[in-house]
């Protein structure tokens, strides 16, 4: 029965309003990264335990109308784009197998007999729930399965060492600690980071496909980080399979090998974007040493002493009506570079809205909230794709239509096309 309800309802009363939320930013491939992250995956894992009962067999049995809640309610507590939708509720799948296998291992196997496993109910546990739990775990089926997991997990030798980080979110710090010029950050030099402790050392079951890898990288020089197909890490382990990518995260390798020709387009639009920047700076630079100047040579004007005689018998020094014009096309200029017309492009290189995108170095604001790292703040002239969501919901807008021509709008970087 697919429809019907599994656990207690959710009391939808208790969400925040959408300035207090907190603003969930996902990487290329749609994998959340950032401070509020993994505030995230623990209210995942929160509502999996307490509106989720454990007498469903399976994540696929859960109720539809039961998943709908569960995402309800993340985007009550949380700015989050509805593409997350899906991998939102498969991360609540893992969690709620885990969740079913950390009950087996600390209540359900301490004990032998079925009476003594049926009395060692977990506290916070339906008596209903928990005995369908047993009778399902007792089955000689299941059994049977459990063993056979088992000696699966026996051969696994190699595991991460990044904790409740995962890789998305440690490519996203690596990202941010680059330096500028530094080559793209590839998925090898990802794993490496994600499969070495925090002392520098490795795993025991690392340690040789860490040396291998180490020396594909300093033989091939700079990798393509796109060619997952032929990269270092396929040549060591192989083609990644069951919907996982290595130094990537749950995402598959037929959605990247797909994306490739815009990750590509990404990564130029990113060298565009710092290079446009650097020489922004260079010209405001410039810009402001020009002021200087001209405000130095206008004091000059209104200062110098007026020679009686050029004057007549007139003492009092002329009016300067041009000093003040001196100045006036300096800062409309400047005012004027601030705001650079610019094409917005979505996830597969389209062009779904026109504006101007703000240039200044000050911190901006959208509808009350700073500006994201890494975005510029457009004023939206004109919308092409008016169904195309938000790289950033503000909790008020969540696709371009919504915000319409003549609002702003906080687009990333590299999904910004200059067109002057």
């Amino acid at each position: 029965m697919a429809d019907e309800d599994n656990g207690s309802s959710i009391n939808a009363g208790n969400s925040s309003s959408a300035s207090d939320k907190p603003v969930i930013t996902l990487n290329a491939f749609g994998l959340p990264v950032g401070d509020n992250s993994i505030k995230l995956a623990s209210r995942c894992g929160d509502l999996v335990r307490t509106h989720v009962a454990i007498s469903v067999k399976d994540w696929r049995a859960v109720a539809k109308s039961k998943k709908e809640e569960l995402w309800k309610r993340i985007q009550e507590d949380y700015v989050v784009s509805q593409s997350y939708k899906d991998k939102c509720l498969k991360s609540m799948s893992d969690m709620f197998r885990k969740y079913k296998a950390k009950l087996r291992t600390n209540y359900l196997d301490l004990h032998t007999t079925l009476d003594d496993k049926l009395n060692n109910r977990p506290p916070g546990i339906k008596p209903e729930d928990w005995e369908a739990f047993v009778e399902h775990n007792m089955d000689s089926k299941t059994i049977e399965q459990r063993k056979k997991n088992a000696e699966v997990r026996k051969k696994l030798d190699i595991y991460h060492t990044s904790g409740r980080h995962g890789q998305a979110r440690v490519e996203e710090k690596m990202k941010r600690q680059k330096k500028e010029g530094d080559p793209p950050i590839t998925r090898a030099e990802v794993w490496i980071e994600t499969h070495t402790k925090k002392d520098g050392s490795v795993p025991s079951g690392v340690s040789t496909h860490m040396e291998r890898l180490k020396d594909l990288l300093s033989k091939q020089g700079e990798v393509n980080p796109h060619d997952i197909l032929n990269d270092p890490l396929t040549q060591i382990f192989g083609l990644d399979k069951r919907g996982r990518v290595r130094g990537v995260g749950n995402v598959s390798r037929t959605q990247i090998v797909g994306s490739s020709p815009a990750l590509e387009m990404l990564a130029l639009n990113e060298r565009k974007v710092t290079d446009q920047s650097t020489s922004i700076k260079k010209l405001e630079s410039q810009m402001e040493n020009l002021i200087e100047e001209v405000g130095g040579l206008r004091q000059l004007i209104i200062k110098k002493p007026i020679d009686p005689e050029s004057q007549g018998s007139t003492s009092v020094p002329p009016k300067m009506p041009g000093s003040i014009a001196i100045s006036n096309p300096i800062e409309n200029a400047q005012s004027l570079m601030r705001w650079q017309s610019c094409k917005l492009l979505s996830w597969n290189n389209e062009v779904v809205a026109r504006g101007r995108a703000y240039m200044g170095n000050e911190p901006q604001q959208i509808h009350g909230k700073s500006l994201p790292k890494n975005a510029y703040k457009v004023m939206v002239d004109i919308v092409d794709k008016g169904d195309i969501g938000l790289f950033q919901p503000d909790g008020y807008h969540s696709t371009l239509g919504e915000i319409g021509n003549g609002s702003f709008v906080a687009w990333p970087m590299s999904f910004t096309l200059f067109t002057d």
